[in-house]
């Protein structure tokens, strides 16, 4: 995860092992509470709760790395498990590798040039905030502040939008398979073809939801384009403020919170 302005928070991504299913660091640490183990390389007896949390099936959050990651934990990157997936060699320890372990890599570096292995092993997901990105985000709480039925509106039709999608693919998915498992003549088997029937029907169903929510989603963002100046100004604003570090480095300040704090 590069995400220099902690903006993983304005985000629902999560990592399993690289895999992504919808979580951010700040999200990460609120859902795991005490649970999450949260280490920094280097750190005193950072391997032994590494190590702990392979074992227990914990979920680990390595945070604030650079772009050269210790050669001891390139075989817990690269999955690199030994005695049919139940364990995995640190060094010289040989540890017990837990199905359930969970880890998450977080960098702020800005624009990290990481080795060919590590890309190829992992899923880069890029938190980086862009003026557009950032618009979009203020946009998102101006509206919420204005007009909290609008903004919670848009939130249920999206969601309804993707569930609209998801049920079409397992549709298409259940009916692939049951062409695929009918033997001889399919038309001379009344059950596969009811069930296709049913499938068809409903998928029609399904896709007048989805167009419907488009159209009512479409008319819910001209209305929030009203609020598009105060979003855009503010993060005109932001980048001036974060550039002027390069008239002197005085006016370097702190990115997180509400407060300018000067250096």
């Amino acid at each position: 995860m590069i995400d220099p302005q902690l903006q993983g928070k304005y985000f629902v991504l999560l990592f399993l092992f690289f895999k992504i299913i919808n979580l951010g660091v700040k999200w990460i640490r609120t859902r795991y509470g005490e649970k999450l183990i949260v280490i920094r390389l280097g750190a005193k007896g950072y391997m032994e709760k590494i190590e702990h949390a392979i074992a227990a099936g914990e979920t680990l959050l390595l945070e604030n790395i650079e772009e050269n990651i210790e050669a001891i934990l390139d075989p817990l990157i690269g999955r690199n498990t030994i005695r049919k997936g139940r364990a995995i060699k640190l060094g010289d320890k040989e540890i017990e590798y837990h199905p359930e372990f969970r880890l998450i890599i977080q960098t702020k570096l800005a624009n990290p040039h990481y080795k060919p292995e590590m890309q190829a092993q992992t899923t880069l997901i890029n938190f980086t905030v862009t003026r557009d990105g950032l618009e979009d985000q203020l946009l998102a709480d101006v509206v919420a502040l204005e007009r909290p039925d609008l903004e919670k509106s848009k939130y249920e039709l999206t969601r309804q939008k993707n569930e609209y999608k998801i049920s079409l693919k397992k549709l298409e998915d259940s009916l692939l398979q049951r062409l695929a498992a009918a033997k001889g003549n399919f038309l001379s088997d009344v059950a596969l073809v009811e069930n296709l029937e049913k499938t068809k029907t409903t998928a029609i169903e399904i896709e007048h939801k989805k167009n419907e929510a488009e159209k009512t989603s479409e008319q819910i963002d001209k209305t929030r384009e009203v609020y598009r100046p105060a979003a855009a100004r503010a993060s005109l604003l932001y980048f001036i403020m974060n550039d002027l570090r390069k008239i002197h480095p005085m006016y370097q300040f702190s990115l997180k919170g509400k407060d300018f704090i000067m250096k």
